[in-house]
């Protein structure tokens, strides 16, 4: 073995750069190919309009799952997207694409909210407390003004 200053030697050069080749090849052969990432034709955001979302995956063949109560897409879980979804309310949709021999997607969030709905907010199907996040001066479902406001 030798020291990485000790370079001055042509043969351990060679060593070097030899050994950094073979690591190089070496984890690209046991790396596998990864479904390429899902797009959303619409960016999350604000809406006042309905709207018209398409998802894909450049990789061809994979199918794409997504989503709409916040769980994780999965082989298992979720929907097979096979057309465009009608976005026209507060909705969450998750989504990732996969396909036999490759790795899947990373999950995608997308948060699409309806101003309208927003402020009819009554605190019904809220959770009754935040859980592990942590203490908080209002509990969830609480929409009246906290104490920060005068």
């Amino acid at each position: 073995m030798f020291l990485l200053n000790d370079l001055s030697n042509s043969s351990h050069k060679k060593s070097l750069i030899l050994f950094f080749i073979l690591g190089v090849v070496s984890f690209t052969s046991f790396a596998k190919e990864q479904v390429e990432d899902t797009k959303f034709s619409v960016d999350r955001g604000f809406f006042n309009e309905p709207f018209v979302l398409n998802i894909t995956s450049e990789t061809e063949g994979a199918e794409i799952r997504f989503t709409k109560d916040g769980s994780k897409p999965s082989l298992e879980n979720g929907e097979i997207y096979s057309k465009p979804i009608i976005i026209n309310t507060t909705t969450i949709i998750r989504a990732a694409a996969f396909k036999n021999g490759l790795e899947p997607t990373d999950i995608d969030t997308h948060s699409y909210l309806f101003l309208g709905d927003v402020i009819r907010q009554n605190g019904q199907g809220m959770p009754r407390d935040w859980g592990t996040l942590g203490n908080f001066d209002t509990s969830p479902g609480d929409l009246k003004p906290g104490p920060y406001l005068a």
